[in-house]
């Protein structure tokens, strides 16, 4: 008996029920490796195969989340007449042959489908949206591309709807486009799809937010986008939620293909064994382009060379380097925002001492307990002069006045030899905190080992003797600085966290746009940092006392030894016993740093961001997102190449856990980062204060050396003219910098998220407002933590 059924079968049906919930299918395949001998029969699409044989295997996982707007669906309905090559029929050998009934059917159905054929079996009301589009500002942000647009709702979509320009440049940069068109009415939108067309000579386009307002039920949905559109990409809603309460499978669904999108553009990469590893990509333009920096030039320690060259040519030509006031007029020459301060006092101790204490190697010192390291061969009567009270050192160390530098970690690495043979030692020094409060430096002995070819000098001895001995350890600091501190400790460390952020989590999730900002620029200008850092040739080959080899040493010995707790301030404070504001005042790192950590610690923490999503416990450990950030982070970040314990944990098991982890990235990416970074025009700009290379060995006996031996021992004039352009471009501020507490972006758009950062903000200034007022007063006004001076991100 043959069947009927109507040519509306069970649609009306499939769109009720997709009303209702997403719909999943599976999609399977029976496969047959073709043999010699295997009858014709097994061309037949009718058959089944014995599935013991030919089991059925899973192809795919079909969600079905919308009704298919009617233009689709006429384009999209089956006509065998229509198929790809790839499907093509086999030709029948007869009219017995299986193989006939397709060509037949393709002949009755070698027609377009008419319009309205196709038609949606139920009836639709109309809505009206009006659309409002954001374009960036930064450079190259507009297109001159054609734009479409598709809404989609809890179970049906808009056609892709056209934006009819009215200019050609409609969507500038720094633009607002408004447009408005009539459809399907989507009732609530969940989803926005833009595609652009790749026309024109600017195609690719930068949208901050696309806001869609629904006329017909007075409602305005907001779209956070903040990224580059070349082709096409899916927005929701811009209101913060966690996994487990997705209130729709289609978003659901979307937040899972937004992640597995990323993963694909985001790879890790472990080019430099013995370091964090790092996002895949050899030169800027290898990166995704929403982390690209716009003006790599300007970033790129390649091209520093250039910068004081037009200025400096004469001097470079016509004249050397015979006194330290030529440098005063060579560092002029370069830059004019030196402080003058520097260039004048460099030389006396109480600058020296300041330096070491709010300079930009805050983390260098520590307090001597329990005595001197048994290698440093100081005795009691070489300092004796040094002591207000005619103390003994043993005494004052036991009353906390006495603190150590001990730059004995680069003993033993390999010097640089790229331009004849650069030195560098590896010194142990005190500094002693006198009745004033002053920070002074009273011994140095500038290599590990001690011996007669290895004197401690101290302040008791002759000018030239001290101040040649200051070189070196300024040298050696220097080293540690620019390789450890700032480089290391701030750059290559916070990159795991970036790249999992981008891999893990999706735009949607409150921690993704919580860290989002504090990422800004810093995958880029990393892609430099590791080509200057390891890479031989590169031009701190022509700078520094290290070598590639002994810098890439450096990294993996520092690295191997590093612990996430030396970045929580509170607690390094502590360690180093530098938390005592009575034993040590004017430590403004200190004093300015804990106003700002706390400031930021409450804005993450239980009573701020954080806790509007994370109510207990249990909320933190069910977030599965949350725990695939961090093991990829402690994976592929920090032990992709060991197993040490580097304070990184696997899996994150309590709400504070989580508040210090996102305390210290934060802290990191912007408070200590400008902390070893703001001051480097000051403090290395002008190089006899701080030389990142030395032509001579320190001498191995006092009284030995005068002036000239100093001004031979420091770099010649193309290196000083080097020195000076790398410290001016790593202090360059940025055209679009974005400073603490503030966030342009509107990643979260809820008014109790709002008001959280408002409260931020206000606190911040706050801080500020004192900070300014106490430098006001000051002999030397301490602005490297000013927090209008903090840019949000390691963007420099």
């Amino acid at each position: 008996m043959t069947e009927r059924r109507p040519r509306g079968y069970l649609r009306t049906e499939f769109a009720q029920e997709l009303q209702r919930s997403l719909l999943e299918y599976r999609l399977q395949v029976q496969l047959h490796e073709w043999v010699e001998g295997d009858p014709y029969e097994i061309f037949n699409p009718a058959c089944i195969w014995d599935p013991k044989t030919h089991p059925w295997m899973d192809l795919a996982r079909v969600c079905v989340t919308n009704l298919l707007p009617q233009s689709v669906l006429e384009r999209t309905i089956f006509d065998p007449s229509i198929q790809p090559p790839s499907l093509g029929l086999l030709e029948p050998k007869s009219s017995h042959d299986h193989n006939s009934l397709p060509h037949l059917n393709s002949d009755l159905h070698s027609r377009p489908m008419r319009p309205g054929e196709g038609k949606l079996p139920v009836d639709l009301a109309e809505g009206s949206y009006a659309l409002e589009f954001h374009t960036g500002v930064q450079r190259g942000a507009g297109t001159t591309a054609d734009v479409w647009i598709t809404l989609t709702g809890t179970w049906l979509r808009t056609d892709r709807i056209k934006m009819e320009k009215s200019f050609f440049d409609e969507f500038e940069r720094g633009a607002v486009s408004r447009f408005h068109f009539k459809s399907v009415d989507v009732e609530e939108v969940l989803l926005v799809t833009l595609e652009s067309s790749s026309k024109g000579f600017w195609h690719d386009w930068y949208v901050e937010n696309v806001f869609v307002n629904d006329r017909k039920r007075g409602r305005r949905y907001e779209f956070p986008c903040h990224r580059w559109i070349r082709d096409r990409v899916v927005l929701r809603s811009g209101h913060a939620c966690l996994n487990a309460y997705e209130f729709h499978d289609l978003l659901a669904a979307e937040r899972q293909l937004e992640v597995q999108d990323r993963q694909r553009r985001y790879k890790w990469s472990y080019s430099i064994p013995g370091c964090p590893g790092h996002l895949y990509g050899i030169t800027n333009q290898d990166l995704p382009r929403d982390v690209r920096l716009m003006n790599d030039k300007s970033r790129d320690f390649a091209t520093a060379p250039k910068r004081g060259s037009v200025k400096t040519f004469f001097k470079r030509v016509f004249g050397i380097l015979r006194s330290l006031d030529d440098f005063k007029d060579l560092a002029k020459s370069v830059t004019s925002e030196i402080s003058p301060h520097i260039m004048e006092d460099w030389h006396n101790d109480l600058e020296f001492g300041r330096q070491f204490l709010n300079g930009i190697t805050p983390s260098a010192i520590r307090r001597c307990r329990g005595g001197l390291p048994r290698n440093f061969g100081l005795r009691d009567e070489m300092v004796q002069g040094c002591f207000d009270d005619k103390t003994t050192l043993s005494e004052e160390i036991e009353a906390g006045h006495i603190y150590i530098v001990d730059c004995g970690i680069l003993d033993g690495l390999q010097q640089n030899t790229s331009r004849g043979n650069f030195y560098f030692a590896a010194p142990l020094a005190l500094f002693h905190v006198n009745r004033l409060g002053d920070f002074l430096p009273i011994a140095i002995q500038i290599n590990q080992r001690p011996g007669n070819d290895n004197p401690v000098f101290t302040s008791e001895d002759s000018d030239i003797d001290w101040l040649m001995a200051k070189i070196f350890l300024r040298n050696a600091d220097a080293q540690l600085q620019l390789v450890v501190s700032h480089l290391l400790d701030t750059h290559l460390i916070m990159e795991p966290f970036a790249v999992a952020t981008y891999r893990q989590l999706p735009g949607v999730h409150p921690l993704y746009k919580l860290l989002v900002p504090h990422f800004r620029g810093m995958l880029g200008i990393n892609v430099f940092i590791r080509e200057a850092l390891i890479k031989e040739g590169s031009v701190l080959d022509s700078v520094m006392s290290l070598g590639p080899q002994g810098r890439h040493e450096l990294l993996r010995k520092c690295y191997k030894a590093f612990n996430i707790r030396a970045l929580d301030l509170p607690a390094s404070l502590k360690d180093r016993g530098l938390d005592d504001f009575r034993l040590l005042p004017g430590y403004r790192y200190r004093d300015d740093g804990m106003l700002i950590w706390g400031c930021i610690e409450k804005f993450v923490t239980a009573t701020d961001m954080l806790s509007l999503h994370y109510d207990r416990d249990a909320t933190l450990l069910d977030d599965l997102e949350l725990q695939r950030w961090i093991s990829d982070v402690y994976e592929h970040g920090f032990n992709w190449e060991d197993n040490l314990d580097r304070g990184i944990p696997h899996r994150i098991k309590s709400f504070r856990q989580l508040v210090d982890i996102v305390t210290i990235i934060i802290w990191t990416c912007s408070v200590q980062h400008a902390a070893v970074n703001n001051g480097c025009r000051d403090i290395l700009g002008f190089v006899p204060n701080a030389p990142l290379s030395l032509r001579r060995p320190p001498p191995p006996w006092k009284g030995i050396i005068n002036m000239t031996d100093i001004v031979r021992t420091l770099p010649d004039m193309d290196t000083a003219v080097l020195q000076t352009s790398i410290a001016d471009m790593m202090c360059e501020e940025p055209r679009d910098e974005v400073y603490l507490s503030h966030y342009p972006e509107r990643h979260f758009v809820e008014e109790n998220a709002r008001a959280v950062i408002d409260e931020f903000q206000y606190n911040i200034q706050a801080i500020n407002d004192a900070i300014a007022k106490r430098n006001a007063v000051g002999d030397v006004p301490n602005t490297y933590l000013l927090p209008s001076n903090i840019p949000n991100s390691i963007s420099r």
